[in-house]
């Protein structure tokens, strides 16, 4: 007979089952920890694993010394995977820090902001994949450091690019190239202003790939000797409005709700980069896309403005609004962050004493956060596809129990359906003018609903098959 299986378990097995940890019991136990993590999100080992005997296994993995970056390669090759077949992906990439507990400094943590403040933690570059559709499917890279309690000794233009930590944005975008390489899909990398800095624009056209990155800096253009100088901002407020582009603003401090109008423009242009530390000036061919909010659907807010620049070619009021579109992309890893940081898994309140430790279970919960965005996300941009691209049958008839519906036919239920179900249970109410069902509580929704299909397969025996 066959062995029933959980999606958490399904999944643990395809994201880390391929781990190279050298010993196959390493990996099994890997996969044993991320399935109970997949079933109850949240960073306390002893919460999410409740057998003394796992558990205790559990602690001794991670507090041994654990090949963290086997760990994150397999899930990045399971990311990878997902994507095959699909003609190119987005790859928001963007930093964000792990506020970590070290009053006695013993777990490898440096300062988080002001060296002044007691706050520790580390510091995180990440590359999040996305399909066209705006469905996360996991990451592609993931780097780690810790600032030095010391304050640099030299001025930031001064040192070299090894020495600042422009280098993790450098090593992000080339390890996602690596990543991507044979797979048939094409990344598109998405940086906000902290990626706008020349090391990073002198490799935007390297490989097969495209990059766009929030511009910071009204960057001198390269021209003729004899000519005057030209910086990017004016140069590109003066090319003609190529149309105009409609976005949802949410409200925020200082800010109300609001449909925007975007005027978009767009030029070619040749950036004259300074090479930091030298005389060496170095040009980089890109487009600029310039979308500027139009007064009357700013009224008294700061018009929205943004100045993207692109290795895809722009020439087109088309073009320009994929460009634009694309960048919106990069919000994914915002939730990505959250989800991981306090939304769902709640790493920061950890209790592990070791940084490998620490590590090895951040990084299983990320590819955890992860899976509960693609969820999210799935029943939005594909509402009818059958549940049961994500969902075992049992869980299916555990969610339909919990919201009162006692015969359900599993192979009809949609992704839309089973979501909304969850998150009925986690406490989402239903209404016409509701959002969709967020993070929170699908994640919420979702222990509960485990939990109650783990006792349905317990009823219905270990050793049968589900239907």
């Amino acid at each position: 007979m066959a062995t029933i299986l959980s999606s958490a378990r399904v999944w643990a097995c395809n994201e880390f089952g391929g781990a190279k940890l050298g010993r196959i019991d390493t990996v099994r136990r890997l996969v044993q920890i991320a399935e109970r993590f997949a079933d109850n999100p949240g960073a306390i080992v002893s919460t999410a694993i409740r057998r003394s005997a796992e558990r205790e296994g559990a602690y001794r993995f991670m507090e041994r010394e654990v090949d963290t970056q086997g760990i994150a390669d397999a899930s990045f090759t399971a990311t990878i995977a997902r994507i095959c077949g699909a003609p190119f992906a987005y790859v928001p990439i963007d930093g964000t820090s792990l506020q970590i507990g070290d009053v006695e400094h013993t777990k490898g943590t440096g300062p988080i902001g002001a060296r002044t403040f007691p706050t520790r933690g580390f510091q995180i570059m990440s590359s999040l994949v996305v399909t066209p559709d705006g469905v996360p499917q996991g990451l592609c890279a993931l780097s780690w450091w810790s600032r030095s309690d010391a304050p640099p000794t030299q001025a930031s233009k001064k040192r070299k690019v090894e020495d600042k930590e422009t280098k993790y944005w450098l090593e992000n975008v080339r390890a996602t190239r690596i990543k991507f390489k044979g797979s048939g899909c094409r990344p598109w990398m998405q940086l906000d202003r902290g990626g706008d800095a020349w090391p990073v624009l002198l490799e935007a056209h390297a490989d097969e790939s495209w990059l766009t990155v929030r511009a910071s800096y009204s960057r001198r253009l390269r021209t003729a000797p004899s000519q005057e100088r030209e910086y990017l901002w004016p140069k590109v407020a003066m090319a003609p409005v190529l149309g105009r582009y409609a976005v949802e603003i949410p409200a925020g401090p200082n800010r109300r709700a609001r449909t925007a109008v975007l005027e978009v423009r767009a030029s070619e242009v040749t950036l004259d980069l300074q090479v930091q530390g030298t005389s060496a000036r170095k040009p980089v061919t890109v487009w600029a896309v310039m979308a500027r909010e139009t007064a009357k659907t700013a009224g008294d807010d700061e018009p929205i403005e943004w100045m993207l620049l692109t290795t895809f070619p722009a020439a087109t009021f088309e073009a320009a609004c994929t460009v634009l579109y694309g960048y919106t992309q990069r919000w994914r890893i915002e939730e990505f962050h959250k989800a991981w940081k306090s939304g769902a898994c709640n790493i920061e309140d950890t209790q592990l004493e070791s940084e490998s430790g620490i590590r090895a279970l951040a990084t299983i919960l990320a590819a955890v956060a992860t899976r509960l965005l693609r969820m999210t996300y799935l029943a939005r941009a594909t509402p009818e596809l059958p549940a049961s691209v994500e969902f075992s049958p049992s869980e299916i008839r555990a969610a339909a129990l919990l919201v009162g519906k006692r015969r359900v036919r599993v192979a009809t239920v949609t992704m839309k359906t089973i979501t909304n179900w969850i998150a009925t249970v986690g406490g989402y109410i239903d209404r016409k003018s509701a959002l969709p069902p967020g993070l929170i509580v699908l994640t919420r929704g979702l222990r509960l609903v485990e939990s109650a299909a783990l006792a349905l397969r317990t009823q219905e025996g270990i050793g049968e098959a589900e239907e």
